[in-house]
């Protein structure tokens, strides 16, 4: 069920050739006989004028730079408010693996907050079975989307208007197989096709209400039951895989960087150096790190093995590839690429010297080279956060880890030192042989990670293989030592006239900048704490230049608004306090 999409271009207002197929995607399902194009926001240059139409389109989504036009005007009909079309326009056109119109489908939706469910089960109970974006799914509905009964997905789902939902409506998050949908609730009786009376127990999904996007006037779900179709794709399967922490976590604790990430880094360097220049151990190196990382995706394929071979032998790597690998075909290739090394190898090394090889191989040490110099070469494990009321605060469930074994567990984006924290590993038997996850207090996973449960991935290790780290990332989560909180902010409503000038606004996003400000000043105060005593002073002098060097600039007199003004002040203030500091710091250092 693909989409085809013409790209245009903005300024020539001319179609450019290039097409994009987008398959199994809600914009397939609930539009199938819409046409569309999409185009790019050029920063600086694209005018929302521009924004307007495109020959018998208008715009109706943004996701970042692209912007996607439409011959009817559709956006309304999923997101009444218009500024929704760009902070979930990404949902409309997200790729699935998989995509399934499932009819008559018995749904309990819940208020993930309150527990309410229109009375069906109670609210206690109800809310124990529902997260954040979270929710369970049949083992009978869970083999029909993944050929597993144990594995959690990432899906889609859209509802056309029908008998008993009246509207459009889309939904994201994950899903989490649990037999005990099978008793829930009383049964209800239906008459199938042909005329005949069928009786059904229980639920084939229970949502959370908080996956509904874009209604939150008088139109937006209800918690109760609902017998409908739906269309859900499956985004992903949960899985297991390898998370590099660069110099975004590592900036953090220089004093675990020492004493144990440099060793390691230092022995990777070494082992690649000795084998770079030999082909057969160059490729023999390669396979034995991708065949790590499959071992890594196949944790529980025990379990999955035995869950899968009681439904038709079901092919297992179907139910163990790894998230990228789903999602793209980049990394699908990567794996052939790593078949053919492997036969190279074993029995035929004289093909190592082909220049497809050599150039691929090139490519792959070069990389290895830059993971190593950023600290990417050191990975955790990483799984799919799903959330769990019966673990404490302190608490993270990781099924194939020893139970009780203290684990860092971490995030990225990641913005300070807040954002990593230990956490001790508790066994819960519902969850042994689900394949894929970490699961943690929703409190625990909102408060420091700022995560939630719509498909978020979390990272974690074995604090044991990184004790000084640990000790440092522990001492930071001291009270007095974590940064101010930081509070996920609710997505703002864009006020403008027209779509366009809410595409371009909602384009301009700066995390990534943030983030690498935020490294370049942690940097600096590391850099600054281990300073010697003999240059603290030169150091101090130079502070004390740029100090006063903004406090002599007349604010008033910029060309800028006058909120920046205000701003530019405040900076002034603190430039005068650090001023004074240093003043005296310097008098300290000379005495």
């Amino acid at each position: 069920m693909p989409t085809n999409i013409s790209y245009f271009d903005t300024k020539l207002q001319a179609d450019t050739g290039i097409q994009e197929q987008i398959k199994n995607c809600l914009a397939s399902y609930l539009f199938p006989n819409l046409d569309f194009a999409v185009t790019r926001i050029y920063e600086n240059a694209t005018t929302p004028e521009e924004l307007q139409n495109y020959k018998d389109k208008t715009p109706q989504f943004s996701n970042g730079e692209k912007v996607y036009f439409a011959s009817e005007d559709v956006r309304q009909k999923i997101y009444p408010e218009k500024s929704d079309g760009a902070a979930y326009g990404s949902l409309v056109f997200t790729p699935c693996n998989d995509f399934k119109e499932l009819k008559n489908l018995k749904i309990l939706v819940v208020d993930d907050e309150t527990g309410e469910n229109g009375g069906k089960i109670p609210n206690d109970k109800a809310k124990f079975l529902v997260g954040d974006c979270y929710g369970r799914m049949s083992s009978d509905l869970a083999y029909e989307l993944t050929g597993t009964t144990n594995t959690p997905l990432q899906f889609r789902l859209g509802i056309k208007p029908q008998e008993g939902s009246e509207i459009h409506r889309i939904a994201k998050g994950t899903l989490a197989p649990a037999r005990l949908l099978e008793n829930l609730g009383q049964p209800t009786i239906s008459r199938t096709q042909d005329g005949r009376l069928k009786t059904k127990t229980g639920y084939d999904l229970i949502l959370a209400t908080s996956s509904f996007k874009g209604r939150k006037d008088e139109s937006k779900i209800q918690p109760g039951e609902y017998n409908i179709t739906v269309g859900i794709g499956v985004k992903t399967l949960a899985q297991y895989g390898l998370h590099s922490l660069g110099t975004q976590i590592l900036v953090n604790y220089p004093k675990g960087v020492k004493a144990d990430i440099l060793p390691r880094i230092e022995l990777a360097a070494q082992r690649l150096a000795e084998v770079q220049s030999d082909p057969r151990k160059i490729a023999q190196y390669f396979i034995e790190k991708n065949e790590k990382q499959l071992q890594l995706r196949g944790q529980n394929v025990s379990v999955t093995e035995s869950t899968t071979l009681a439904h038709n032998e079901q092919d297992k790597d179907e139910t163990n590839l790894d998230e990228t690998d789903l999602e793209s075909n980049e990394q699908q290739d990567n794996q052939h690429f790593y078949s053919i090394l492997k036969n190279c190898v074993e029995h035929h090394p004289q093909l190592l010297e082909h220049p497809n090889i050599v150039n691929k191989l090139t490519t792959l040490i070069r990389k290895e080279w830059t993971d190593i110099a950023t600290g990417r070469a050191i990975k955790f494990q990483s799984g799919l956060a799903q959330p769990s009321l019966e673990l404490q605060k302190d608490e993270v469930c990781v099924p194939y880890l020893p139970e009780g074994e203290k684990l860092i567990v971490t995030r990225s984006p990641l913005i300070n030192s807040n954002g990593v924290i230990t956490l001790t590993n508790k066994h819960l038997p519902k969850f042994a042989n689900e394949q894929g996850t970490i699961h943690i207090h929703p409190e625990t996973a909102a408060a420091y990670l700022q995560a939630d449960f719509d498909g978020d991935r979390l990272a974690f290790e074995k604090a044991s293989l990184y004790p000084i780290l640990t000790a440092e990332i522990e001492e930071k989560q001291l009270p007095e030592n974590r940064h101010t909180e930081v509070i996920k902010a609710e997505k703002q409503k864009y006020i403008a006239e027209t779509f366009g000038e809410i595409a371009i606004a909602a384009s301009a996003n700066k995390i990534g900048l943030i983030a690498n400000n935020i490294q370049k000043a942690v940097a600096l105060q590391n850099e600054v704490d281990s300073l010697p005593d003999e240059e603290k002073e030169k150091f101090l002098s130079s502070l004390k230049y740029q100090c006063l060097s903004i406090k002599t600039i007349d604010v008033h007199k910029l060309d800028i608004p006058e909120e920046k003004k205000q701003q530019c002040i405040s900076i002034q203030q603190k430039a005068n306090l650090l001023l004074t500091s240093n003043t005296i710091a310097g008098q300290e250092i000379a005495k």
